[in-house]
């Protein structure tokens, strides 16, 4: 199953998306004094290369991988994946405004990751999907318990006019509509007229 380069390329990326990610959280007083003696500007810039190393490495890995079938997804996945998608762009981008989606759900961001991951995973059977979306969506949710761990009690924010959740799903569903269209680009996979 791993035995090609493009999937040890993919693994290689999900791995380090998912350390670099997940470090912050649960290194606790080690990251504050890793950062005191690299400097703050030095830590966000190896952080930033790790980062867009991941994901090079997850784009190449992917699009360089064989799609060998590891189990049958459901019919209806794939239809459920559709309705998915919207919710979790808009989670998404909630994450960067204040909103009231904030007052809801405490990690709007990690928790769009894993929709994102659980519908990709519900419409796709094949080893790369596995590694991907399960890899992704794994560092999604244990995020969420280390970063309460590490952050305590849960303060909700102030309410806001809601005319900025409408404006947050404005934005998300804009999103939607282009990544339909940029998929085949991003993944080499239609989902237009699929």
């Amino acid at each position: 199953m791993f035995g090609n380069v493009g999937m040890t390329f993919l693994l290689i990326g999900v791995c380090l998306w998912f350390l670099t990610h997940i470090s912050p959280s649960i290194l606790g007083g080690k990251r504050q004094q890793l950062v005191y003696m690299l400097g703050k500007g030095t830590y966000r810039g190896i952080f930033t290369v790790l980062i867009l190393l991941s994901l090079a490495l997850i784009v190449i890995g992917w699009r360089a991988s064989v799609p060998t079938p590891m189990y049958e997804p459901p019919n209806w996945g794939r239809h459920l994946n559709w309705l998915l998608m919207p919710a979790a762009l808009i989670l998404f981008v909630s994450g960067y405004f204040r909103t009231n989606l904030k007052r809801l759900i405490r990690h709007p961001q990690l928790v769009s990751v894993a929709i994102w991951s659980v519908g990709h995973l519900l419409s796709n059977g094949d080893a790369r999907s596995l590694v991907l979306f399960a890899g992704i969506g794994t560092w999604a949710l244990l995020s969420i318990v280390t970063i309460n761990r590490r952050d305590g009690r849960w303060r909700k924010p102030h309410p806001v006019p809601w005319v900025k959740d409408l404006a947050t799903v404005g934005i998300g569903t804009v999103i939607y509509v282009l990544t339909l269209f940029a998929h085949p680009y991003l993944s080499g996979v239609s989902v237009v007229g699929a």
